[in-house]
């Protein structure tokens, strides 16, 4: 067991030492010019105007699985805005949906 968690230990010193050396980027930040990255007070005023994210995964009462959700026979948008109604009522401000492929696949003309 001693030797399982040392091994575990060393693991993740070796994963975070590769990923400090490692640059990261993400959505340009790293080659935007200095003019345009905002300062750490900029950045900390933004989140503390915004309200904590909470949430779930959404699929309707009426829907068995994301394909159904999503078809013409059982799409049932007086109970989605209910239930979402629901979710904003006990303090939800963010719903995760998902978009089955084959709902996509069988409808791509309304994109």
């Amino acid at each position: 067991m001693k030797k399982l968690l040392f091994f575990l230990l060393l693991l993740s010193v070796a994963g975070n030492t590769q990923a400090q050396k490692t640059k990261i980027k993400t959505k340009g930040a790293v080659n935007a010019p200095a003019s345009q990255v905002w300062s750490t007070d900029k950045a900390w005023a933004w989140y503390r105007a915004h309200p904590w994210m909470s949430g779930a995964n959404f699929t309707p009462s009426t829907a068995i699985n994301q394909l159904e959700m999503w078809q013409a026979d059982t799409f049932d948008p007086t109970t989605i805005d209910r239930e979402l109604g629901w979710a904003e009522g006990i303090g939800f401000n963010t719903m995760r949906v998902f978009l089955h492929s084959q709902a996509l696949a069988a409808r791509p003309q309304r994109l």
